[in-house]
């Protein structure tokens, strides 16, 4: 009953963010973007993985990028440290209703990202609520209903894919994605 409770109190703040998102979409490709943020799940250990070769395959490319993973775990396990543009964020940085709360989320909202991409496979709250609370120009995400009003750009990746299937087809698009061919029409 208290959980329920708290669910429905978290989803009311959550709509009110997103009604109160003062913010116009701008579609932006990767050539234009300046500067790439990334949420997802890093509970697990190859999701982890997965985003850290992303950064680093983003940073070859001169951008900026700053990701950060939400763990299901009151604690960071020991083969986690947070690094340059590799940051997390665990249960102890949620208020009673699951809102992230802290110096970290702060930060990252403040960002002025060009693109967002929002990698939140697991519907984890926090990355829902850090997902919508961020003002990039663009944020592109998986397709589910609760992804509307949150996402500018949603991507239907099969399950049996997972992150790395959302990845791909993510930078597959953003790198599609030409800013002058837009500003032309």
């Amino acid at each position: 009953m208290i959980l329920k409770f708290r669910q429905n109190i978290a989803t009311w703040f959550l709509n009110r963010k997103i009604k109160k998102q003062n913010r116009s979409a701008t579609a932006v490709g990767f050539n234009d973007a300046k500067k790439i943020g990334v949420l997802y799940d890093a509970s697990k250990e190859e999701n982890y993985l997965l985003v850290k070769k992303m950064v680093e395959d983003i940073r070859k490319e001169h951008k900026e990028i700053i990701a950060l993973g939400f763990i299901n775990a009151k604690n960071l396990p020991r083969n986690r440290y947070i690094k340059l543009g590799l940051d997390f964020i665990t249960k102890k940085d949620l208020n009673w209703y699951k809102k992230p709360v802290g110096t970290t989320i702060d930060n990252f909202v403040k960002e002025n990202f060009d693109v967002l991409i929002n990698l939140n496979i697991e519907g984890a709250y926090p990355l829902r609520y850090l997902a919508a609370a961020t003002k990039a120009s663009f944020k592109i995400g998986r397709f589910n209903n609760s992804n509307n009003g949150v996402c500018d750009f949603m991507l239907q990746v099969e399950k049996k894919k997972g992150l790395g299937g959302l990845i791909d087809q993510s930078m597959h698009y953003l790198k599609i994605i030409n800013n002058n061919e837009l500003q032309k029409a």
